[in-house]
């Protein structure tokens, strides 16, 4: 357990690998810098719609670059970021909702996802549909810094779960920055990751394997992704 939130870290392995790929999909791919530029530009998106510190923030779709930016930019605000599969459906995203009393929802991947965004419209504050866009080559845009983010503590809520929802509702679990970073930090030692390496990442979206397997594996070791969609 130490200080800092998991944006901390992953500036920290962008400032140091900036132009190296951070993830590939397909045949598109972001570097370090890329990344951090879209991520950032997304939380201040966020901040327009009055998102803050604290507010919850429901993640729905698949791998993708945007799900990238869209998981980074809530770490970026001091958000609190809850990944959702793909399968849930559109009542179990209402009930979900409603449930955790979450302000926003960012939807990625395609049409299917924008669509259950889309009937969520009017029972949340906000819902964001984030195009696949193209991201090979692309300018990093504006330089970012940790003077435009909101920190949290290493303990605050920074990430909500959700079992499967395979005999009730789905459940949500609580993890902090350093609860992540610590399940992370022993997954990237016992692979010996390094920033040399490249990893296939195929455990869906939403769900814990993807994001201390895939996810933050990555950006916490400075490796370079590969994201099956």
């Amino acid at each position: 357990w130490r200080p800092g939130d998991l944006w901390g870290e992953f500036a920290a392995r962008a400032s140091a690998v900036p132009g190296q790929t951070a993830f590939i999909v397909g045949d598109e791919q972001i570097s370090y810098a890329g990344l951090a530029g879209a991520a950032a530009a997304l939380a201040a998106r966020l901040a327009g719609h009055g998102i803050g510190p604290g507010d919850e923030v429901l993640l729905l779709g698949r791998h993708s670059v945007e799900s990238v930016i869209a998981l980074l930019a809530c770490f970026h605000r001091g958000a609190v970021a809850a990944p959702l599969p793909p399968m849930f459906g559109a009542q179990q995203l209402i009930a979900l909702a409603a449930q955790s009393g979450a302000r926003a929802m960012i939807s990625f991947g395609g049409a299917a996802e924008h669509d259950k965004c889309e009937q969520l419209r009017g029972r949340l504050p906000v819902t964001l549909a984030l195009p696949a866009a193209r991201w090979s080559g692309a300018d990093p845009g504006p330089a970012w810094s940790a003077a435009a983010r909101v920190p949290a503590g290493a303990d605050d809520l920074a990430v909500l779960l959700h079992s499967s929802g395979t005999t009730a509702l789905p459940k949500g679990i609580m993890h902090s920055a350093n609860t992540l970073r610590y399940a992370t930090e022993q997954v990237i030692g016992r692979w010996e990751l390094t920033p040399a390496d490249r990893h296939l990442i195929v455990c869906e979206f939403g769900f814990v394997g993807s994001l201390v397997f895939g996810y933050l594996a990555t950006l916490l070791s400075g490796a370079t992704g590969v994201l099956l969609p």
